[in-house]
C-alpha cells in the first residue's frame, strides 16, 4: 500500500510536467513554424494513444487536454481534431490513470472547443455517467477517475452544453458523494457553486440546503485551499 501511495502522484506529475513543457514550447513558435511541426507531432501522438504502455497513453491525454486549455481555439482544434475519436474512446481505457486524464479533459473540451465537443457530446455524457455509476466508482483505485468525471459534468452543464438545463442537472449531481479526494477538482467545483449561489434560477430554495451540505462535506475533508475555503464559508454559511 505504501508503494502505491508513493507511485501514483509521481507518475501523474511526470505526465503533467511533460505535457506542459511541450505545450509551452509550442506556444513560443510563430504560426509558420507551428504549422511545420503539426504533421510530425500528430504522427507521434497517434502512436502514443495506441501504445501498450499506459504511461504514454496517459501522457497523450494530458497533453491534448493541456493544448485545449492553453492554446487558442483555432490551433487547438487543428491539433486535437485528428485524435478526437481516440481521445473520447480513452475514457473507457482499462488503466485508471489513462481514463482519469481523458475524463478530466472532456469538461475543458466543452468549455473551450464547443463545436468539436458537440459532435461527440452524447457519447461523452454517456461515458461520464457510466464512470460515475460504475460499481467500483468510489474504490481507492478509481476515486480520482470518478471525481474528475463529476467535475467534467459540472463544467459541461455550467457552460450550457449538457443535455438538460443546469437547474435540472444540479439535483442529480447533489445526490452523488461530494468531491473530497481530488483537491484540484474540489476547489474548482466549490468555486463554481459559489458563482451559482447568486443565480436564483439555479440555486433555488430546494437546492440551496443540498448544495450547502455538499460544500460542508468538502470543507470538512480539508482539501480546499485557503481562498476557496474562505469563499465557501462566505457563500454557504
Amino acid at each position: 500500500d505504501d508503494d502505491d501511495d508513493d507511485d501514483e502522484p509521481e507518475n501523474k506529475d511526470v505526465a503533467l510536467e511533460n505535457a506542459i513543457d511541450v505545450v509551452q514550447m509550442l506556444l513560443k513558435l510563430d504560426a509558420a513554424s507551428l504549422d511545420g511541426l503539426i504533421t510530425e507531432t500528430l504522427r507521434k501522438w497517434k502512436s502514443f494513444m495506441t501504445s501498450p504502455n499506459p504511461q504514454l497513453r496517459q501522457l497523450n491525454c494530458v497533453l491534448l487536454g493541456a493544448i485545449i486549455e492553453m492554446m487558442d481555439n483555432q490551433t487547438a482544434t487543428k491539433l486535437v481534431s485528428p485524435q478526437i475519436s481516440a481521445f473520447v474512446k480513452a475514457m473507457e481505457d482499462e488503466n485508471p490513470r489513462v481514463q482519469q486524464a481523458a475524463v478530466f479533459s472532456m469538461g475543458i473540451l466543452a468549455e473551450n472547443i464547443p463545436a468539436l465537443y458537440a459532435f461527440y457530446a452524447a457519447k461523452i455524457l454517456a461515458q461520464l455517467r457510466a464512470v460515475i455509476m460504475a460499481p467500483a466508482a468510489y474504490t481507492r483505485e478509481h476515486i480520482y477517475v470518478t471525481e474528475n468525471a463529476v467535475a467534467s459534468l459540472v463544467r459541461i452543464f455550467r457552460a450550457g452544453r449538457g443535455d438538460r438545463p443546469l437547474s435540472e442537472f444540479l439535483p442529480l449531481l447533489l445526490q452523488l458523494q461530494p468531491v473530497k479526494t481530488d483537491h484540484i477538482e474540489a476547489n474548482a467545483i466549490v468555486k463554481y457553486f459559489c458563482e451559482m449561489r447568486s443565480d436564483p434560477a439555479v440555486c433555488t430554495p430546494a437546492i440551496l440546503p443540498l448544495m450547502r451540505a455538499w460544500v460542508r462535506c468538502v470543507l470538512d475533508a480539508g482539501v480546499l485551499d485557503d481562498g476557496a475555503k474562505k469563499e465557501a464559508i462566505e457563500c454557504f454559511p
